[in-house]
């Protein structure tokens, strides 16, 4: 059975969907903007109240829960749900 029209066109879509959200890794992005702000681990954990190891946890994270990612926002006053929104838009 071959696929409809319908389906042919929405799976370029999808994949684009897919492969966007992998692009930016998160965890580095946050330790970009946090030495830009010349801000250290200890004090990111200080203010998300955790160990620093933690911190160096997020770093390594692909992906992060929309909680966490607001309060990185909210620290490090950069709004990063705005960039992986342009991020993902200007790919489809």
């Amino acid at each position: 059975m071959t696929p409809s029209k319908k389906q042919r066109m929405e799976e370029p879509i999808i994949t684009n969907i897919i492969n966007t959200f992998t692009i930016m890794h998160i965890g580095e992005r946050i330790r970009e903007v946090m030495e830009i702000r010349h801000r250290s681990v200890v004090w990111v954990a200080r203010q998300i109240n955790c160990e620093r190891t933690n911190v160096y946890n997020i770093f390594a994270r692909k992906d992060i829960n929309t909680h966490l990612l607001r309060q990185m926002c909210q620290i490090l006053d950069y709004d990063f749900f705005k960039e992986l929104s342009k991020d993902t838009f200007k790919k489809l």
